[in-house]
């Protein structure tokens, strides 16, 4: 709906004040037909009211699930965010307690599996939290390459180098947000100079 809670719990307590302050009035003063009039006022009132209810159950009943939160990763793209590169913040614009932090777990360790190995450069671990609000939700990993060039999830193993659709379009968020110093396409450049493939039937 198109008011804010607030406003609209701000408007019904205005309206219920100047009806019922009416509805006294034209009743002591006899006033039949203003009387009807404020009692109409009062109807409107609860409908007010209601409306008032009926929102605050929707935007409270329905808490974002794990599986939803995936689900808008996998929708959106780096447009979607806005991104600090100084702390490694991602912000979802459309709901902004949606979060992707670096993380500073395990920052900076060499990642020895040889996919992760481009030229003389070997992986880097670079990790991502995702948090709604306050609540952590979950680790994303994932190995910076070739000098940090590109950041790459963890494929489903060392020698099947295969990642899902969410890892696909979560890499695809952090990397294409660096886009100004790689250019385009450089995530799946490196996907496919690494021999990555991605599994879009398995979302996650």
């Amino acid at each position: 709906m198109g008011i804010g809670k607030e406003t609209l719990l701000k408007i019904l307590v205005l309206f219920s004040v100047i009806a019922i302050s009416l509805s006294l009035f034209f009743y002591f003063n006899k006033e039949e037909y203003l009387f009807w009039f404020s009692m109409i006022a009062n109807v409107i009132q609860v409908i007010l009211f209601a409306v008032w209810f009926l929102e605050s159950k929707v935007s409270g009943s329905k808490p974002m699930s794990i599986e939803n939160i995936e689900k808008l990763v996998i929708g959106s793209n780096a447009n979607d965010w806005d991104f600090t590169d100084e702390n490694g913040t991602y912000t979802y614009k459309n709901d902004v307690n949606l979060v992707i932090k670096r993380s500073k777990d395990d920052e900076g360790r060499e990642f020895a599996e040889e996919w992760a190995e481009v030229g003389l450069h070997k992986g880097i671990t670079a990790h991502y939290d995702i948090y709604y609000g306050i609540s952590f939700i979950k680790k994303i990993y994932m190995v910076a390459v070739d000098g940090y060039r590109a950041y790459i999830p963890y494929p489903k193993s060392r020698t099947e180098l295969s990642i899902n659709l969410f890892q696909y379009k979560f890499g695809k968020i952090i990397n294409d947000c660096y886009e100004y110093a790689w250019g385009k396409n450089n995530f799946d450049n490196y996907l496919r100079r690494l021999k990555i493939k991605i599994d879009k039937k398995k979302q996650s």
